[in-house]
């Protein structure tokens, strides 16, 4: 598997980063054990999750965190072998409207996250959402003061947008700060069809936020890499009503013709292109990409070693950027 250096930071990562969401819940803790013992045994060592992870599940935890946890604990896994970021401010699955991004709020995630991960800090902390009355100067200082008690080592921004970024960049060069040291928001190379009006505040890519990244240069961690495997299903012929809704459109199909001719070019699979393709980016991109069963990780080094002509790139980008 090949690695990067994140940039202005001292972290050296896998180009993939293994999303774990459903660890716990729709995942047993035994299935996402061998998920994360492959992982690790392939080379891949930075994980994602999120204190928000299972609070959805009756038992309303952060799952993951403790699945999380407790294979570490287990196989005595180091914290120089595994790299954990995981995300904190997310709002109340019952309260919605109400923002949890404050300095108290951020603060009782990151120590319950703590707890669960069996460790003492995380290596990557995220904003889970914005709060945009909130200056973003402030948001930042909340981070600094948790990298100063040790318990993170460097931050990042979930679901903004370029304008806060760009705030927020500011206010860290004339503070002396590091600041975010990526985003993570919304990126597949299938356009999501456009979508009714929701009260969430997820944070897509389009054509200015592409250009705004390759301006500054701002490592982006995409979540829905795959946009729910839209190109593997369609190679395999099954693509549900439910994932034709939000992906079934025009140039969606265009570049499956695309990736499919390219795949019996050079060996490879639709799927692999597709990811590969977030891979190939003029700024850092490692996206996130999940496993339901074991077997879904056996694509992982493929894509990691993925280089794609850059004629083919063309083609990918003449189809626009979702």
């Amino acid at each position: 598997m090949k690695y990067v250096k994140l940039p202005k930071t001292d972290l050296t990562i896998s180009n993939i980063c293994l999303g774990t969401d459903h660890y716990g819940g729709r995942i047993p803790e035994d299935t996402a054990f061998t998920i994360l013992d492959r992982f690790a045994a392939m080379g891949g060592n930075i994980l994602d999750t999120a204190n928000i992870y299972g609070k959805w599940l009756p038992a309303g935890d952060n799952a993951s965190e403790k699945v999380i946890g407790k294979w570490i604990k287990s196989r005595g896994i180091s914290d120089e072998k595994m790299l954990v970021a995981t995300k904190g401010g997310h709002y109340d699955l019952q309260n919605p409207s109400v923002s949890r991004v404050t300095r108290k709020a951020l603060r009782h995630d990151l120590e319950e996250s703590l707890l669960a991960l069996n460790r003492d800090h995380v290596d990557l902390y995220w904003y889970h959402r914005d709060r945009p009355g909130v200056p973003a100067g402030e948001l930042l200082e909340w981070m600094e003061e948790l990298v100063k008690e040790g318990k993170i080592r460097f931050y990042g921004a979930s679901n903004f947008t370029s304008g806060r970024m760009d705030e927020a960049a500011s206010y860290a060069a004339e503070h002396g700060l590091t600041g975010f040291v990526g985003l993570q928001n919304r990126w597949s190379l299938a356009a999501p069809n456009p979508a009714p009006p929701s009260a969430d505040t997820m944070q897509s890519m389009d054509a200015a936020f592409y250009d705004w990244h390759v301006r500054t240069g701002m490592p982006l961690f995409p979540y829905t890499s795959s946009a729910r495997g839209f190109f593997a299903k369609c190679a395999e012929g099954r693509v549900t009503e439910d994932l034709n809704r939000a992906y079934g459109n025009e140039r969606n199909r265009k570049l499956f013709g695309l990736l499919s001719q390219h795949a019996k070019e050079c060996g490879s699979t639709p799927y692999v292109l597709g990811q590969a393709f977030l891979l190939s980016q003029p700024f850092p991109v490692i996206p996130l990409m999940t496993a339901r069963i074991p077997e879904h990780l056996q694509d992982f080094e493929a894509v990691s070693e993925c280089v794609i002509p850059d004629e083919w790139m063309r083609q990918y980008l003449a189809c626009g950027i979702a």
